[in-house]
C-alpha cells in the first residue's frame, strides 16, 4: 500500500478512537446450552443467507497505445485504441461493501477475455461469462465480442 494511502487509514481510525466508537467490551461467545460448553466458531450452524451482488466497472486507466496492446488480433488494436475511454474492466462481487478500498482488479492469466460491445463502451468479461454478463445486467452487445490478451500485452 501506498504510504499516503495507509496514512489515511490511520488518520480515520484516530477520529473513530477519539469518537468513542472503538472500545474494549464484551465479545461474542458462542456456548451450547445442552451440553454447556463453548463451542468452536466452525460448529456454529448458521441459516441461510443471500448476499446482494452487483457488477461493478472500472474504467481503463491506460493510454490508446495500452489499449491497442491487448487486443489479440492485430485488426483489432485500432479499435480499442480508438475507444481506450469508453474501455473498462466489469467484476462481480457479493461484497460490495468492500469496494472504497479497490486499489486494483485482478484477473486470472489463464481465462480468455473479451472487449463487448455495448452501445458506446466496451465491457472487458471472461468470455465464457460473456452471455451471463448480459443476461443479468439486461445489456445488449451492439457490436462483436473483441478477444484481449491481458496477461501479455502485445506491442505492436
Amino acid at each position: 500500500m501506498a504510504p499516503a494511502y495507509e496514512a489515511a487509514i490511520i488518520t480515520v481510525f484516530r477520529q473513530l478512537v477519539e469518537g468513542g466508537f472503538v472500545y474494549r467490551a464484551c465479545g461474542r461467545w458462542h456456548w451450547c446450552p445442552v451440553c454447556a460448553t463453548a463451542l468452536a466458531e466452525a460448529e456454529v450452524e448458521y441459516t441461510d443467507h443471500t448476499s446482494p451482488a452487483i457488477y461493478v466497472r472500472f474504467p481503463f486507466s491506460g493510454t490508446a497505445e495500452d489499449a491497442a496492446a491487448i487486443a489479440v488480433e492485430p485488426g483489432d488494436a485500432a479499435e480499442l485504441a480508438q475507444h481506450h475511454q469508453q474501455l473498462a474492466a466489469v467484476i462481480w462481487t457479493t461484497t460490495p461493501w468492500t469496494l472504497p478500498a479497490n486499489l486494483a482488479v485482478c484477473l486470472n492469466p489463464h481465462l480468455e477475455y473479451v472487449a463487448v460491445k455495448v452501445e458506446h463502451a466496451y465491457y472487458v468479461v471472461a468470455a465464457r461469462l460473456a452471455a451471463a454478463f448480459l443476461k443479468a445486467t439486461g445489456c445488449h452487445e451492439t457490436g462483436r465480442r473483441i478477444p484481449v490478451n491481458l496477461g501479455t500485452p502485445r506491442r505492436a
